[in-house]
């Protein structure tokens, strides 16, 4: 078996701005309802197989069927899934260079190869080039995020679709677990596309990452024939009725994540004006910040030092959950002393 890198857990502990967690936690109101439905749980049965009550609230959030859609443990789940269904020894997935790590996990745990399309964060997205590599690859499956996890660039709808077009044959797994936090989804295009599948989450913009609850959505043919590998039992009771709770909340999730947004923005703008010496910040379409820094150990220290947690990269690199807008003042604060 090929050498696995480890997932980065993360630390629990100061000022988390490290995993791209929501800041604010769910209200005290919905709570208390999530208090009350769990007293009406039957602990000694197991959970609905089907979870249904989340398939049928997440179709109504999205507009797509609740017979499009798969509820995973976490979106790690069905990610996984899929990379377990196509992928083996000598088979390849298809990927950014810059990516969730978890791509990289489990195709190695499937002793799969991996060709990852060279793209820096600074670089424009050349669709034409993505699909030349592709065709010499000649992958087993596509998989990349978009809004991208590190570095919070989107890809242009248009260019998602030529590539979904141009690898007819293959499936592309289009990871949108940010996608609330920008302008653009592919879900609108499962109807039309067999070979698409997006999947989703509630660690992010619902603020649920407690809980492990993530999905996959995609053409109903393709869903159906996907759904006879689904794990039995695979979501708990609790998460079903704590996320079926907070998807019945739409308006609350959407307001939260137009103050994630806003305070992204006003963040960035603060950047804009004094821009730091030795930090570069990003544009992002996502709730992160990804950056480089010319002394990134003074970074790190001064963060330490402040009990801010972010995420560290190999070389210059360095991520930044964008937190309330108090918190973001204080890492502003130290990116300009660095």
């Amino acid at each position: 078996m090929k050498k696995i890198d480890a997932y980065e857990a993360n630390q629990q502990q100061g000022l988390l701005l490290n995993a791209n967690e929501n800041p604010k936690n769910i209200d005290a109101d919905i709570l208390e309802s999530i208090i009350e439905d769990i007293k009406n749980i039957d602990f000694n049965r197991y959970p609905d197989n089907d979870v249904t009550m989340i398939r049928e609230a997440y179709a109504s959030y999205i507009g797509v069927d609740a017979d499009q859609i798969m509820v995973g443990n976490g979106s790690d789940e069905v990610l996984g899934l899929l990379i377990h269904l196509r992928l083996g020894s000598n088979k390849t997935l298809y990927t950014l260079e810059y990516d969730f790590s978890m791509y990289d996990y489990y195709a190695t745990l499937q002793d799969a190869n991996i060709v990852r399309f060279p793209l820096k964060v600074e670089d424009t997205f050349d669709v034409d080039s993505f699909i030349q590599l592709g065709k010499k690859a000649n992958p087993d499956l596509i998989c990349f995020s978009n809004p991208n996890n590190p570095t919070g660039r989107c890809i242009e709808k248009e260019d998602l679709i030529k590539i979904v077009e141009a690898f007819a044959n293959t499936y592309v797994i289009i990871d949108e677990a940010y996608a609330e936090f920008s302008d653009s989804s592919m879900i609108d295009q499962v109807d039309v596309y067999k070979n698409l599948l997006v999947t989703r989450t509630l660690s992010k913009a619902f603020g649920l990452a407690a809980i492990r609850c993530g999905m996959m959505i995609a053409h109903k043919e393709t869903m159906e024939t996907l759904q006879t590998y689904k794990v039995p039992y695979n979501v708990n009771t609790l998460t079903q009725v704590v996320a079926t709770r907070v998807l019945q909340q739409k308006e609350r999730v959407q307001e939260n994540i137009e103050q994630i947004k806003q305070a992204r923005d006003v963040m960035y703008e603060d950047y804009g004006r004094d821009k730091p010496k030795n930090v570069t910040l990003y544009p992002s379409c996502a709730n992160y910040f990804y950056g480089t820094s010319t002394n990134k150990e003074k970074l790190l220290q001064l963060m330490d030092d402040a009990q801010i947690i972010i995420r560290n990269f190999k070389d210059e690199y360095f991520r930044i959950t964008v937190g309330s807008n108090e918190d973001n003042k204080k890492v502003m604060d130290i990116l300009r002393k660095v």
